[in-house]
Order: C-alpha cells, then structure tokens, then sequence
C-alpha cells in the first residue's frame, strides 16, 4: 500500500508553489499526494487510512482539527509559512503561531533556520528531538522560480501592500480582537506595541495613497502597473481611489505572486520580508515609505532597508522610475548577509530534507480509507451543514455583550475564506508542474469538494 500525505494550503498565491515543490519530492518517492485549501481537506481527516498532514502552521486556534487530525491515527508535521524572520512581537509572536499544547501534538515540527529555531527555543525549550531546521519549501519554489529563465520588463511595476491592520478585509477592529484573543500573553508593552504597528499601517496607507496619485499624474505611459494588496486587505479601498484615474492600474492579489515579482522589473513594498523574494527573484526592492529605524527596529523588520532602496517621497520615487535610475543589487545578499539562518544552507532543497526526516518516522499504514467514496461525500455535506448553521449562530451572538469577547473573532473570520484561494483546474495544476519544471509524469483526479489526488503515471 502507498503512502500518502495530505498538503492543506491556506493562501494560493504565496504557498502554492512551495506545496508543489515538496508535493514533487514526495511523489518522486512513490507516495500518493492530496493537495487542496484546508477547509477542502479537514472535512475529510477520518476518511484517509493513516497519512501524515503536512500543515502550514499549528496555531493554538486550531487545537480541535489537530485533535482530530491524531485522534485519527494520522502523523503532523508542519512548517510555519509566515516565520521567515524574526517576529516584532517576540515571545508573544512565538506564541500566536504555537502554543504548548500544539508543540506537543505535533510528530515533527520543522523551521526556516536556526535563527527561527533560536525564537522559537525562548518559548518551547523542550521536545527538542522533534524539531529540525530544514528551511521551508516555500524557499524551494523560489529558488525554482530562478531556475526559470525569464526575460523582465524594465516598464513592469509591482506595487504591494500589507495593511491588513488599517485596511482590514472586514473593516474591523483587527487591533482590539488580538487584544481579546491574547488577553493573557498581553502586557503594557504588547499592548503598546500593537498600537504603533497600527498607527504605522494608518500612516503608510495615506502614504500609498499619496503614491498612487502621484503614479497617475507624473509617471511614463510606458509603465505597465500591478497593485496587488495584501489578501487580508479591503481590495475596494484601493479599487475606489483608482477608479478615476487616468493611468490604468491593474488590481490583483489572486494571481501568484512570485510570478509577479518574477516578470517585474521593479517592486514596491512596506517594511515586508517580501523583499527577501523580491532579490531572490533579480528585481529591484523599493522600500517604500521608509520609517525611522527605530520604529523598523522595533515594529517590523530592519533587515528590509538593507536590501532595499529606502525612498519616503512620492515624488522622488517617481522620477527615479521615469529615469530608471535603480540599479540592481547583488541578489546573493541575501543568502549570505540577511537571511542568515534563516533558510536552508546547504544546496539541497528544503523538501528533500524535509522527506527524509519524514520517511524515517512515519510507519506504513494498515488500512485504507477512501476520501472519494460515498460515505465520505456524505460526510462532508453534513460537515458543511453544521458549519454552516455554527457561522449563522455566531453571527447572531456576536452581537450580544456578553458574547462578543468569545465569537467576535470567529465573526472576524468567516469573512477571511474565499479570498484567500481560488479554484484551479487539473489542467491548471498539470501546467504549474510544468512551469516550475517539475515532474510532469504524474495523473491527476479532483475531488468534488475541490482538493486534489495526485499520483506518478505508471503506465
């Protein structure tokens, strides 16, 4: 019987291709491979025979699906997606994404590096014989995406935001739900913390906007431009202020992003570790409007001034883009200066470190269950049903006092799935392997519900 194990991604455009790439790894080595958005897989954990669940992050907000996920005999490995540099938060951001008791649950946990490791460590400083530092897959898809030769448009401008504080998809309070959500870990300087952050996102959101106008007044027609707002993010705000312009300006944030930055000539970003990728990706990192460093220092991540060109004028930026006045610094900075320990040294890809450490712990399974049989389609139509009468419940109490501190987040987040994927076609996905130059041998089935089963053609 073939192993299997089962990727659940949470946002298409930034862990896709990295799922891709360990997906590749694991199929190459004879394993059966379900990929699918979480909510199209969790559904199913009691319908796979014994599997490991590779998953995105162990959050303590999802304790009851870990719960799940073990009490069906399954193994859990994960890799934090979002823990590429050191949180602003300290302790508290190690906290947010782990919590003891899904330490403890997981079979292996691994990280970006040591410097992740060395975080984490000050948090959870046992069940070391667990943890591994193997750099991420998310890596991976990067350093595939060099190996893709493609020609860049000197005229291509990506322009990205990462707002979701002040320009929160629900147009929420985000600020005072993690106030209530982390009541506990919070203290005066947490608290202080969180509202220089959103005071910051409040300025910057004007800043960009001041950017924006001055794009559409000064800069060269021969630009083509791409505003990509975070997902978390209101994208009508943006779609509203440019829908009189001038200039066009394509909004998106479904598509993937590293294809953006890969085929884009310049980048503009806030204080985002995105400018690891975007040298990463040979393109030209524009930090954009650059703090004080002692508000970057403390809030957000220093590094990205290192390896940036830090520019707080709208109009400076723009008349450096009309004279192409950038010039490209040496992409291996990078690996070598910024990141260091946080991505995998060696040459060897993350996914095949990550494999290895897999197959020497993970026993073969005995049964075998079917995610595509009928009592599993059953199954998860009652799952959805009572999903969705608990969402209709929680909208209802959210609004009553006494309840809010208990479902206003989970009204927060009912909001937060659609626009975090989009729905692909087994041609689509045959294509990505293409593009990424990965295993193109393979035999593809969808399931209703949308995940997908992916085998190696062996005929």
């Amino acid at each position: 019987m073939k192993k299997k194990i089962v990727i659940p991604y949470e946002i298409y455009s930034s862990e896709f291709n990295g799922a891709l790439c360990l997906a590749n790894v694991f199929l190459k080595n004879g394993w059966t491979v379900y990929l699918g958005q979480k909510q199209q897989l969790f559904p199913y954990v009691k319908y796979f025979n014994k599997s490991v669940w590779y998953l995105k992050s162990i959050v303590p907000g999802e304790i009851s699906i870990l719960k799940k996920i073990k009490k069906a005999g399954h193994f859990i490995a994960s890799c934090d997606n979002e823990m590429l540099t050191p949180n602003p938060l300290g302790p508290l951001g190690i906290q947010a994404r782990y919590s003891a008791e899904t330490v403890k649950i997981a079979d292996v946990i691994f990280f970006w590096g040591e410097n992740h490791l060395k975080e984490f460590n000050k948090v959870f400083p046992k069940n070391e014989e667990k943890f591994f530092c193997t750099g991420s897959q998310i890596l991976d898809s990067w350093k595939k995406m060099l190996s893709v030769s493609t020609i860049k448009d000197k005229n291509k401008l990506l322009i990205t935001t990462s707002l979701s504080l002040s320009n929160s998809y629900k147009q929420t309070d985000q600020v005072g739900l993690m106030k209530d959500n982390f009541k506990e870990l919070l203290n005066e300087k947490h608290i202080k913390l969180l509202n220089v952050i959103y005071i910051t996102q409040k300025r910057v959101k004007e800043k960009y906007v001041e950017l924006l106008k001055e794009i559409n007044q000064n800069l060269n027609d021969s630009f083509e431009i791409i505003l990509r707002p975070h997902p978390a993010e209101n994208i009508n705000f943006w779609i509203e202020l440019c829908r009189d312009f001038k200039k066009k300006i394509n909004i998106d944030n479904k598509s993937s992003l590293s294809e953006q930055i890969k085929v884009s000539n310049y980048v503009i970003h806030f204080a985002s570790t995105l400018s690891n990728q975007i040298r990463i990706a040979d393109s030209i990192s524009i930090y954009y409007p650059s703090l004080k460093e002692s508000v970057l220092k403390t809030c957000f991540n220093i590094n990205v001034s290192k390896i940036s060109y830090n520019i707080n004028d709208p109009k400076v930026l723009v008349k450096k883009l009309n004279n192409h006045e950038f010039e490209k610094h040496e992409k291996q900075k990078i690996l070598s200066e910024v990141a260091e320990g946080f991505y995998s040294k060696e040459d060897l890809y993350s996914s095949n470190k990550i494999f290895n450490i897999i197959k020497e712990r993970f026993d073969k399974p005995k049964d075998n269950f079917d995610p595509f049989s009928f009592s599993a389609i059953f199954g998860y139509l009652d799952y959805n049903l009572r999903n969705y009468i608990g969402n209709i419940l929680g909208n209802y109490f959210s609004f009553i006092p006494y309840f809010q501190k208990r479902f206003g987040l989970q009204k927060n987040r009912m909001g937060k799935q659609n626009y975090k994927w989009r729905d692909i076609t087994s041609k689509e996905l045959n294509n990505l392997f293409i593009n990424l130059k990965l295993n193109q041998n393979i035999k593809i089935k969808k399931h209703a519900s949308g995940f997908f089963k992916i085998d190696l053609n062996e005929k």
